[in-house]
């Protein structure tokens, strides 16, 4: 176990005072890095140009047309390899 410096409290310490006792710890945890969830922009914005090349008459050239074979190879709400190092 260690403290970290607390801001505003220059004299904090981690040791319990005498006389006093430990009744309940809290932890804060945040998950790591994932992708975006299924609803999120890039999700629907894969959803959508897919949609868009299945129908006939999609035309794309130029900068573009990799939009005709494009597909959306992230996962999602699932940790990414980096994030599962995070935790």
């Amino acid at each position: 176990m260690y403290s970290v410096e607390s801001f505003g409290l220059p004299d904090a310490s981690p040791v319990i005072p005498e006389g006093c006792g430990l009744n309940a710890v809290h932890l804060l945890m945040r998950h790591g890095a994932r992708y975006p969830t299924s609803d999120s922009g890039p999700s629907q914005f894969a959803a959508e140009i897919y949609s868009a090349a299945s129908n006939e008459g999609f035309s794309v050239t130029g900068d573009l047309e990799f939009l005709a074979t494009w597909t959306y190879k992230l996962g999602a709400e699932i940790l990414t390899p980096v994030g599962r190092e995070e935790l």
